[in-house]
């Protein structure tokens, strides 16, 4: 089903995918497992309404389907202290939550962490450049961390950038020492039309660099050239190649932003969507399970 307080875009929604319409009051709090014809046996809830931290409902939408026993995937940005009290509760309940933006479920971010992850294993990260934006700093962490297997310890050092709105966030995760460019471009009544960058990272390693525009597109590595007495140890070795050509079925990224929508979006939100409910009923590795909201809270 779909839920909504009476709008045409969400009662549309419903129409095209051929499911039934729930309508809340005008401020629904924690009433929608209350609703009459509210399914009893709901796998899970989606909570695509903005959060507390930019003024949205989306936070008790989540506390009072996570009190019911729903499970509850939350749409972000939320708010890091909202996190961890929902995932307490979450646990309270016997239930499952998380927060996605979905990029960590994409192709291109597939793409990017199992490279990030097979260069750890065959030379030495020296160094990450990270760029993100407020409104998905926590997603483009958490892509890092899965990708690095480390998540920020000690100290980190925030100073201001030249240009307004600007921040480097300078700090070790694991051993790896990784600054963070973070933009912070934000209309308070269009909150989500500014998170430009989504992500984009430099990895470097001993052995050259891996580039990453961006959920748009795949890693590249660029191979550092090797001297020995005045000459190239590998003359015939490629300057830069794409990583990840298995992140489509056909080997290709999508060119537009209206292709991703349309084709890498809804695989993202199956994969998360599919992960959630295996989580919340028990299957697969309770140890990686965990792993994902544990790592998502520090």
């Amino acid at each position: 089903a779909v839920v909504g307080t009476g709008g045409r875009p969400g009662r549309d929604l419903a129409r095209d995918l051929g499911v039934r319409y729930l309508a809340t009051a005008p401020d629904p709090a924690t009433d929608i497992p209350h609703l009459p014809g509210f399914p009893r046996d709901t796998a899970a809830a989606v909570v695509a309404v903005r959060s507390g931290m930019i003024g949205g409902q989306g936070d008790d939408l989540a506390a009072g389907l996570l009190r019911a026993g729903v499970p509850v995937l939350q749409e972000l940005p939320v708010d890091p202290g909202t996190v961890t009290a929902l995932t307490a509760l979450a646990r309270e309940h016997g239930t499952a939550y998380r927060v996605t933006g979905f990029y960590e479920h994409l192709g291109p971010g597939r793409a990017f962490i199992d490279a990030v992850r097979s260069l750890t294993r065959r030379s030495t990260v020296t160094h990450v450049l990270l760029r993100t934006s407020h409104q998905v700093l926590d997603r483009a962490g958490l892509l890092l961390a899965e990708a690095l297997g480390a998540v920020p310890v000690g100290d980190v050092q925030v100073i201001p950038g030249a240009g307004p709105g600007r921040w480097f966030i300078s700090g070790t995760w694991g051993r790896v020492p990784v600054d963070v460019v973070l933009d912070h471009r934000m209309d308070p009544r269009d909150p989500d039309n500014h998170s430009q960058p989504v992500a984009a990272a430099v990895v470097e390693t001993t052995d050259g660099e891996l580039t990453w525009d961006g959920v748009g597109s795949r890693p590249r590595w660029s191979q550092r050239p090797h001297v020995v007495d005045g000459r190239l140890t590998d003359p015939d070795g490629a300057v830069a190649e794409e990583w990840g050509r298995d992140v489509a079925p056909d080997g290709t990224v999508p060119p537009t932003w209206g292709e991703v929508v349309d084709a890498a979006w809804p695989e993202g939100v199956h994969r998360a969507v599919a992960e959630l409910v295996a989580e919340a009923a028990g299957a697969g590795d309770r140890g990686e399970a965990a792993r994902p909201p544990r790592r998502c809270l520090l």
